[in-house]
């Protein structure tokens, strides 16, 4: 006779630290185009189909292949930056997304057609340069080592990108990326890096001297471990004033982002862009009605 198993999957996350702002922003506009040219890049199939008899639940990320379609450029009027931060099961915490919200988050924009692009695209959009069509830029905060558990594989598994604002105070300790994970996903091209200063302190309360540490040496250390030049910021809390916007413009960063509410406009300046706080009671249904 035959016997059945049943193979049990343990879910694992971190935790991770209380948040400031729990409202769900949903006043958002639609990009408009007006400029089109096309570039190629991998799509997604669907699996096949299997008999009725045989079919499994299915899951949330769906697997991608290497078939290729052409992708519109065209000049977007604004475009929504998504606010992420960590990927874990913790509901006491709006900071904390579970992995598999996240990963149907990511199936989703798949899905409906959204193209991921990152910070160096919207130097281009900066410019008035055409820019994937449907775009939309994934930002994570802080660090979180389930970046790197939980969020890396499905963004790797759909070729999806996204930006980690690195607190690089933060590097190598227990709940946090180490520099090996940060190498390693900079190195698969889908992610770059920005920094979100050495200590995560209110930038508004710090003397020039500290600002300067944590603003200029937090990129130039960002630049000396991961060799690449680091041009994106975000302020902690988003709480900047004129004179940090003095030091992110002095240390040549050529944007930054807040945590204002909003799809980030050119006419925001391109050093307090706006951004989605996705929390972590934010249901699926809920996304794709704010993205659709």
């Amino acid at each position: 006779m035959k016997k059945l198993f049943l193979a049990g999957v343990l879910l694992f996350s971190v935790g991770c630290t209380p948040g400031v702002n729990k409202s769900v922003q949903q006043d958002l506009r639609p990009t408009t185009v007006v400029q089109t040219s096309s570039v190629s890049q991998p799509a997604t199939v669907a699996p096949a189909a299997v008999p009725e008899e045989s079919k499994t639940p299915e899951p949330a990320v769906k697997p991608a292949d290497t078939a290729v379609k052409t992708v519109e450029k065209a000049v977007a009027k604004s475009i929504p930056i998504l606010m992420y931060h960590s990927i874990s099961d913790n509901p006491k915490n709006l900071l904390c997304l579970s992995p598999k919200r996240f990963a149907e988050h990511m199936q989703h924009l798949k899905d409906a057609g959204y193209n991921t692009i990152t910070f160096r695209d919207l130097e281009d959009w900066e410019a008035g340069k055409p820019i994937p069509v449907k775009p939309v830029l994934i930002t994570l905060d802080d660090g979180y080592r389930d970046n790197y558990t939980d969020a890396y594989p499905v963004l790797k598994q759909l070729n999806l990108k996204a930006t980690i604002f690195m607190t690089t105070g933060f590097f190598n300790q227990r709940m946090n990326l180490t520099e090996d994970m940060a190498k390693e996903m900079m190195g698969s091209g889908l992610i770059e890096f920005g920094s979100h200063t050495v200590s995560h302190g209110d930038l508004t309360t710090q003397t020039d001297e500290r600002l300067h540490s944590e603003i200029i040496e937090s990129k130039l250390e960002l630049e000396s471990k991961l060799g690449v030049p680091i041009t994106a910021f975000c302020y902690p809390a988003g709480r900047f004033n004129e004179k940090t916007l003095s030091y992110v413009k002095q240390a040549g960063y050529r944007l930054a982002v807040t945590t204002r509410p909003g799809w980030a406009e050119l006419s925001q300046g391109v050093h307090t862009l706006h951004r989605i706080r996705i929390n972590g009671d934010l249901t699926t249904e809920q996304f794709k009605k704010m993205l659709p």
